[in-house]
């Protein structure tokens, strides 16, 4: 007996090593798998850095051909090269591969007689499992042609479109010959309204039958995309192909994005093939997303925790700063850089003065300037430096303004000479700064114009130098007085 037992306690000790080894074998699979797609997951994000990288460059290197002569680009898809001289020509084999076998497009669409469309495409196929594609879409002038804008210390009524009901508009858009406005559609608006500006003494209401079927927020013309942050349950991003927009049907996406949990898209923005959305603030969830844009669809790329709604989104330089009804951060800022990874930058943002929201946010070349809230304790208006650092800081600064009533949109020229704000004060519901003094501490104010209501959103155009204002009711288009 002694000796059968200690022939059974030897064939267990065998057993249980095997089994020791069987589970140690399959400890190290998980580990390996996980360092493994790990790898490749640093992998991915290093070839889309690189790729976006590439396709920025190539759009520089577009620039510079336009400045060399605006008449030497023309439509069609090319690549880049340098010629014999050292200057940057379009070459006409269509594309240019890397020496690290990345290939280049360069895709020109005229928008008009001073003005390209450029989308700038880098895409790798190293492997099946290391491929992809990048596209950085930007726009063109004739910088030499157009012209600057016109004295905006008065202002002038050009046209207006009042399309009767209660739409309650929120925000607007401008692309080619059409202005789009979102609007409520609890209270009977469409969530969506299109007018004709080819005349902008007389927008014409088109497509009347249009319906959202649920109101719009945020809005965004690029080229022939339009998206809309919304508060349907199940598509609170939409997107339309704008081509035709006397024949556009809410049923007839160009792509959707359902988000997670009962929420509504309040903002957005887009940079290349990446969307930005903002929501309101969630019991569980996050308030910033990047999405990728593709041909019919829109991808989850990753989000972020904003702790608070995000009202407005501006991007600058891989940085988006966002205004929002955080009270110990008004005004947030986000490493974008990598969509797939954001993060918040060392510091965050600015905790503003008292408990009043963020609403709209704008950036200029070197700075960041965040409207708010009415209070009577506050300034509405706030701008930071930039230019040394991502995080906004002062001094120098703040420079501040008070609106005296609650900043819903903020625009200016591209040639940062007017800020124009859109807000809810009586009798002076917009109202244009001249934004150099503003930031450097002067008194900006050039003149008031009372839009008749609040003024939720505005758009400037700077083709037409015509400033689009919406009130709950209706379109105004104004121009400067001399």
């Amino acid at each position: 007996m002694k000796n059968m037992h200690q022939k059974r306690h030897g064939g267990s000790l065998l057993l249980e090593g095997i089994l020791a080894i069987a589970l140690f074998a399959i400890f190290l699979g998980g580990v390996g798998l996980v360092l493994i797609e790990g790898e490749q997951s640093t992998v991915a994000s290093g070839n889309r850095l690189r790729a976006t990288v590439l396709a920025d460059r190539q759009l520089s290197a577009l620039r510079a051909i336009r400045d060399d002569g605006f008449s030497s680009l023309t439509a069609g898809t090319h690549g880049v090269a340098i010629n014999s001289s050292g200057r940057w020509v379009l070459n006409s084999s269509g594309s240019t591969t890397t020496s690290d076998g990345y290939q280049l497009t360069l895709t020109l669409t005229s928008r008009g007689t001073n003005i390209w469309e450029a989308t700038s495409r880098a895409t790798w196929n190293f492997n099946p499992h290391e491929s992809g594609s990048i596209t950085v879409t930007t726009y063109l002038s004739n910088w030499q042609a157009v012209t600057n804008p016109g004295n905006w210390h008065s202002v002038l009524l050009t046209g207006s479109n009042t399309p009767g009901g209660t739409p309650d508009f929120h925000n607007i858009a401008v692309s080619g010959n059409y202005a789009f406005v979102t609007s409520d559609h609890a209270a009977g608006g469409k969530g969506l309204y299109i007018f004709d500006i080819t005349n902008p003494a007389s927008p014409t209401r088109i497509n009347s039958t249009f319906d959202l079927g649920a109101s719009g927020y945020g809005i965004v013309a690029d080229g022939y995309k339009l998206f809309i942050a919304t508060d349907n349950a199940s598509n609170e991003v939409m997107v339309f192909d704008t081509r035709s927009p006397s024949t556009m049907s809410p049923g007839v996406l160009s792509g959707s994005y359902n988000i997670a949990g009962s929420v509504t898209a309040r903002s957005i923005a887009v940079y290349g093939s990446t969307l930005y959305v903002g929501t309101n603030e969630q019991v569980s969830g996050d308030e910033l997303l990047t999405l990728t844009i593709s041909p019919g669809s829109l991808a989850f790329e990753d989000s972020l925790n904003m702790t608070g709604d995000v009202r407005s989104i501006a991007l600058h330089d891989g940085y988006a700063y966002t205004a929002t009804s955080d009270d110990p951060g008004e005004l947030k800022v986000v490493d974008v850089f990598d969509p797939t990874d954001l993060s918040f930058v060392t510091g965050i943002g600015i905790d503003l003065t008292d408990v009043y929201d963020g609403l709209s946010v704008i950036t200029t070349e070197t700075g960041v300037i965040i409207g708010r809230v009415y209070g009577s304790s506050i300034m509405t208006i706030n701008g930071y430096s930039i230019e040394d650092s991502a995080l906004p800081s002062s001094p120098p600064g703040p420079w501040t303004f008070d609106a005296v009533g609650d900043v819903n949109g903020l625009a200016m020229d591209p040639a940062g000479t007017y800020l124009f704000v859109g807000d809810t004060a009586t009798n002076a519901q917009v109202r244009i700064l001249d934004l150099p003094i503003l930031m450097r501490g002067g008194s900006p104010s050039l003149v008031s114009y009372n839009a008749g209501g609040n003024v939720n959103g505005l758009y400037y155009d700077w083709s037409r130098d015509k400033l689009f204002i919406v009130t709950p009711t209706q379109l105004r288009i104004l121009s400067p007085g001399s």
